[in-house]
């Protein structure tokens, strides 16, 4: 019986050493399920973060992509408008050539009129004069005719 209860010792002590090592065991499994736990909780997070810094870029990008198209318009809207202004100082600068040779041909027509006037009015003057001389002359004409005809009397 001593037998006996030896190996029933020795069991019951294997199988409490089976239990805490299997309590052990138990526990190890328990943190590694609370650390497994962590680590899928950090993944989440991780993963969260990822999928939110992809958001955030891609807002950034479709930000930027709106800001360029807006510009672009912006631009496209500007340089419509320099050519609009373009085209009305080719018109305006054609209009002001147009006035200026007017006002250069009837400055031209001026001067001619004022040179036929000149030339008239020297021809004029030319005229007044040979029109004196004659008539002096034929005052003097006939003052000596009336001398001859007094001196016949």
């Amino acid at each position: 019986m001593d037998e006996f209860n030896l190996t029933k010792s020795l069991l019951e002590q294997k199988l409490e050493q089976e239990k805490n090592k299997n309590a052990k065991l138990s526990q190890q499994n328990q943190e590694q399920k609370i650390m497994i736990e962590d680590l899928n909780h950090q993944m989440m997070d991780a993963n969260n973060t990822s999928v939110q810094a992809e958001n955030n870029r891609e807002q950034a990008v479709q930000r930027l992509s709106d800001l360029n198209n807006r510009k672009e318009s912006e631009l496209v809207a500007a340089q419509a408008e320099l050519n609009d202004l373009q085209l009305h100082l080719n018109n305006t600068r054609a209009q002001l050539n147009k006035e200026v040779k007017k006002y250069q041909d009837l400055i031209n027509k001026y001067k001619e009129e004022k040179d036929l006037l000149s030339a008239e009015k020297t021809r004029s003057e030319l005229l007044m004069a040979d029109k004196m001389n004659l008539e002096n002359q034929l005052n003097d004409s006939l003052q000596r005719e009336r001398s001859t005809l007094e001196q016949r009397q």
